[in-house]
């Protein structure tokens, strides 16, 4: 998803699935915030806000539309720093070993190694298959 497509005009089914998945969100943030030692008072006017939200927004998909945008506004930038991470994660860390192991057990796969009396890097292979090989590949 980019930029781009925040921009866009969201259906009513989007504001309603935004609007219904808002209270339970902010419920649970607010409940591991009172775990954590902070009183109910400030969290309560939070659940209000937000069950309003929900009700508004529920029957009322449209009236929900620029809290939509701000939310998605604010999110993506944590969005897009995160995908990056776990992409770079997963190439350094599960990548880039799986390579380095296969080279060093097998070699390299491409047989690059520079010839100064070679005429050509050109690799022959043996025989040609016969055509009926190619109706019954396996």
């Amino acid at each position: 998803m980019t930029f781009k497509d925040l921009l866009k005009e969201p259906t009513s089914k989007d504001l309603r699935f935004f609007a219904g998945l808002q209270f339970p969100f902010f419920l649970f943030i607010s409940w591991l915030l009172h775990r954590r030692g902070i009183e109910w008072g400030w969290l309560s006017v939070l659940l209000v806000i937000s069950a309003i939200v929900m009700i508004v927004g529920l029957s009322k998909p449209r009236l929900v539309r620029w809290i939509y945008f701000g939310w998605m506004a604010a999110v993506f930038p944590i969005g897009w720093v995160v995908s990056h991470l776990i992409m770079a994660m997963v190439y350094y860390l599960v990548v880039t070993p799986v390579g380095m192991i296969r080279r060093r057990r097998h070699g390299d796969p491409l047989h690059r190694e520079f010839d100064p009396e070679a005429d050509s890097y050109w690799v022959e292979r043996p025989g040609q298959k016969p055509d009926e090989s190619y109706f019954r590949q396996f």
